[in-house]
């Protein structure tokens, strides 16, 4: 027999009840769980064909190498953005060249000319030119780089060519004292010497000439004549051949009285000198005197000469 109505409706009540308690639990369980774990509702599961969801950690492609950090993608798990740091990429290296090069000839000792020729079209050549005493003018005195040394072709190569021996003039120090005159000299780059003679015209110690006289090699000996002061015995110049009004200038310096001057013919001269070469002997010269040459003689003992007149 059929229940009572109110009873079907009891139960069905019941049911509901029971079916809304139990939705209820299952939606306080998701908001419990979203509430605890965000990031588990980001990605939906895959289904698998049994109906299992598989959760996977996303893989990374490989990173390309960039000058600038590229984002990567949240994992599966966190949803989380982690930053990836790109190493850059290493620079391309730059090809090696291959220059041709060769071995440096010796050019020591070579004139100009052939060390241009030894040379050819291989390098280049400097030519650096300086005085030398002992290298003649024109021959390489040293060469950069020195020869044996590997040089690529077409670099240049500078030699040093003598000049030869550079001759410098002597300055004029007459009068000067010995330091004075030296220094001057040795700022020259001379050598200097001193010798002393007898001066009645010239102060004890001072410079009466040099010698040479005007101009000599660079390094050479230059020797300074020293006045001693006057004395009792002087010595007669030897001015043979000499200007004999020259001559005169210097026998009076000597310290001697020049007290006649004659000239004479060839003819006369002839007479007591069969040797004497009229066409070669200067018209001028001293030719003879009354006092003998370099001899020592009392200061300003009297001397007489005679000298060649073509024209008489």
């Amino acid at each position: 027999r059929p229940a009572p109505r109110s009873n079907r409706d009891d139960l069905g009540c019941v049911t509901w009840l029971i079916g809304s308690a139990i939705l209820l639990g299952i939606i306080g369980l998701v908001v419990l769980a979203f509430k605890l774990d965000p990031g588990a509702f980001a990605n939906n599961p895959e289904p698998t064909a049994t109906g299992q969801a598989i959760v996977s950690t996303a893989t990374t492609a490989p990173a390309v190498a960039t000058d600038e950090t590229q984002p990567v993608a949240p994992t599966a798990t966190t949803g989380q953005q982690p930053t990836a740091t790109v190493q850059a990429a290493p620079p391309t290296p730059t090809p090696t060249v291959t220059v041709a090069a060769g071995t440096v000839p010796n050019l020591a000792n070579l004139t100009r000319e052939q060390a241009q020729n030894t040379v050819g079209d291989n390098w280049q050549l400097n030519v650096v030119e300086e005085y030398s005493s002992s290298i003649s003018a024109g021959v390489v005195i040293s060469q950069t780089p020195l020869s044996g040394e590997t040089l690529p072709l077409g670099e240049t190569i500078t030699i040093v060519v003598s000049r030869g021996t550079q001759i410098v003039a002597i300055p004029d120090v007459r009068g000067e004292d010995i330091d004075g005159a030296t220094t001057a000299l040795n700022d020259l780059g001379f050598t200097v010497d001193a010798v002393s003679e007898p001066s009645n015209t010239i102060r004890d110690g001072l410079v009466i000439r040099t010698v040479p006289v005007t101009e000599a090699p660079f390094g050479s000996l230059v020797t300074l004549v020293l006045s001693s002061g006057p004395s009792d015995v002087v010595v007669v110049p030897y001015v043979y051949g000499e200007d004999y009004e020259e001559a005169v200038e210097v026998l009076e310096a000597a310290g001697l009285n020049v007290t006649k001057v004659t000239p004479l013919s060839c003819d006369r001269i002839l007479g007591f000198n069969p040797d004497f070469d009229c066409d070669s002997f200067p018209d001028g010269g001293v030719v003879t005197s009354t006092l003998a040459w370099e001899s020592e003689v009392p200061r300003g003992s009297p001397i007489d000469i005679t000298w060649y007149d073509e024209d008489q």
